[in-house]
């Protein structure tokens, strides 16, 4: 009786061991380097001086424009800081019609009333 059953185990185990072996794949297991699929990402890192004069009355923003609109068409609110650290921002997947980037001061509809840096793209 032993003996039937430890054939049957032998058979279930030799079973196993091949599906294993032959199931095995010799692919990749390291993910690809991840790809953008649409887009630039723009990062960019500020420091602030004189931080008491950050404005009340308006925004600041990190944004992407766009030739002939006043608004951004992406952006990032900068809040005033509480120290001199530097503030880093990251815009990510900015459309291919943007035509510049800014910091600047913006009123509450996000219109541009001053910029402090402006760079084409």
């Amino acid at each position: 009786m032993i003996k039937k059953y430890y054939k049957l185990l032998q058979s279930i185990v030799t079973i196993i061991l091949s599906v294993g072996v032959f199931s095995c794949d010799s692919g990749d297991i390291y993910p690809q380097e991840y790809i953008h699929d649409s887009g630039v990402s723009v990062n960019a890192s500020f420091s602030f001086s004189g931080i008491d004069a950050f404005p009340n009355n308006y925004l600041m923003v990190f944004g992407a424009f766009v030739e002939g609109r006043s608004v951004p068409v992406s952006f990032i609110e900068i809040r005033k800081p509480t120290n001199n650290d530097p503030i880093d921002v990251n815009i990510e997947k900015l459309p291919e019609n943007v035509t510049s980037i800014r910091l600047c001061l913006t009123n509450s509809v996000r219109q541009p009333i001053y910029t402090l840096f402006e760079k084409s793209v």
